[in-house]
């Protein structure tokens, strides 16, 4: 409490000696990660990962098959990217859920993670401007705006390049 901590730093000023005694005690973070719905959430994020990285790869194979190899274009950098960051995300989940095992150390891991967090946010929303294009150029209409000046000239594809 404050009032001990206040007394042991008086002492500690004074110049007496302290002795603290430390007995170990039970992690409150332990019962969540024994716990079956956290098991149950890591194992569904990093499946879901897993699921991604695997549409993104035969996404890509199929384009490298239709281009003739690879060539660098939006679609093929987009889905490389894809897996990449999914892949990633996946060792993530499997290796150190939430980094609370403490396997990687703390600083890599932040950096990586925020990394890939950065990464999979810009891939997601160029995905959806550059697949908005596409079906519009092919003649889909996958979405339907009002005739407004802000809906036209890529006012939408410039403020989620911002945004990301």
């Amino acid at each position: 409490t404050a009032r001990n901590m206040t007394a042991i730093l008086a002492c500690a000023r004074s110049g007496a000696r302290i002795t603290v005694r430390v007995t170990p005690s039970r992690s409150v973070w332990v019962e969540m990660w024994e716990h079956w719905a956290y098991w149950f959430a890591t194992s569904l994020l990093g499946v879901h990962a897993l699921a991604a990285a695997e549409l993104a790869c035969s996404r890509l194979h199929a384009f490298l098959r239709e281009d003739g190899g690879f060539k660098l274009t939006i679609a093929q950098a987009l889905l490389a990217s894809e897996a990449v960051v999914n892949i990633a995300r996946a060792v993530f989940l499997f290796v150190d859920p939430f980094l609370a095992r403490s396997i990687i150390p703390f600083a890599i891991s932040v950096g990586l993670f925020g990394f890939f967090v950065a990464l999979s946010i810009v891939t997601s929303g160029l995905f959806y401007v550059y697949f908005l294009q596409a079906a519009e150029s092919a003649g889909i209409a996958a979405l339907s705006l009002p005739s407004s000046r802000l809906f036209r000239g890529g006012f939408f594809a410039a403020l989620m390049l911002m945004i990301c």
